[in-house]
């Protein structure tokens, strides 16, 4: 977990396939946001193995985080018995966000929020013997899959098996982790069946990632009068230091710079746009995180 303990990771419904996930998430984050305005019903034991008796009546989310609160005692863990809508969504802060919910409905507003504010997503969903993962970066969104007709697979907890369930949480973290790591996560829908997984790829159909005005041209060159790298963007702009300083772990703050660190690298950041990597000589990797950066830009 020591990769991962400034990293936090927020999971938006607490049933069959949410509980899993988040017991698999405690295990590697640093911060666990719990979300869901369910009670555990008598109905709910047999499907999700996580609640038990003495459970019913209570809150989904306040069992969730007891019961991980006795296993997992250094992490911290947030329960808030929220209904997600179109406001409290914006009260949700977390590096990213795992989608277990059972209604489309709930699923476009955290796209809608997630693809505004620049969040990583992951949306998981399990019923009968299939399970789906698909890992939202910004290449795609949720309407390029399902436009506006919000009907599609569900975790309906009638139908869900439970170790299908297992399975699509297993997958859905294993996204998350490699999002969070900095790594490549998977391509496209990722599609459980009967213990064969395969991929399939999404374009852009709706045109959310259009607007190419919005990606920041920069170049990325070794300094010669220090060690490290520095970024230039090609035109003026200005960063949002409030935007980055939330989903970056800052080190050291003043008015017009950050410094922050990401995968073990430091970085100056300048408000006005020059990024200084004060360490680390992965031109990939650099490319990668100040493209990150330039996307809080004003």
């Amino acid at each position: 977990m020591a990769g991962l303990s400034g990293k936090s990771a927020a999971v938006i419904g607490l049933g069959a396939l949410g509980s899993v996930t988040a017991e698999l998430l405690a295990k590697s984050v640093g911060t666990i946001v719990l979300i869901d305005h369910d009670i555990v019903e008598q109905s709910n034991l047999e499907r999700q193995p996580f609640y038990d008796k003495g459970n019913v009546n209570k809150l989904k989310c306040e069992v969730v985080y007891e019961k991980l609160m006795k296993r997992y005692s250094k992490i911290i863990i947030v329960s808030r018995a929220v209904h997600i809508d179109q406001q409290t969504i914006k009260e949700v802060n977390a590096d990213i966000i795992l989608d277990c919910t059972d209604n489309f409905e709930t699923r476009f507003v955290i796209n809608d929020y997630c693809k505004k504010n620049n969040i990583p997503w992951v949306h998981a969903a399990a019923t009968g013997s299939i399970g789906v993962v698909v890992p939202f970066t910004g290449n795609y969104c949720f309407g390029c899959i399902y436009g506006n007709k919000k009907k599609g697979l569900t975790c309906d907890d009638s139908g869900i098996m439970i170790e299908v369930a297992r399975k699509t949480a297993q997958i859905q973290v294993d996204e998350a982790l490699k999002i969070l790591n900095g790594k490549p996560c998977t391509q496209g829908m990722i599609r459980f069946v009967g213990g064969v997984i395969d991929t399939f790829a999404i374009k852009d159909g709706c045109n959310c990632m259009g607007r190419k005005e919005e990606n920041v041209q920069f170049t990325l060159s070794k300094c010669t009068t220090r060690a490290g790298y520095s970024a230039k963007p090609s035109k003026n702009m200005k960063l949002n230091l409030g935007k980055i300083k939330e989903k970056f772990t800052t080190l050291i703050e003043t008015p017009i710079v950050l410094v922050i660190k990401e995968n073990d690298i430091e970085i100056v950041v300048h408000e006005y746009g020059e990024l200084l990597f004060k360490s680390g000589t992965d031109e990939e990797l650099m490319n990668k995180i100040a493209k990150k950066v330039y996307s809080f830009k004003l």
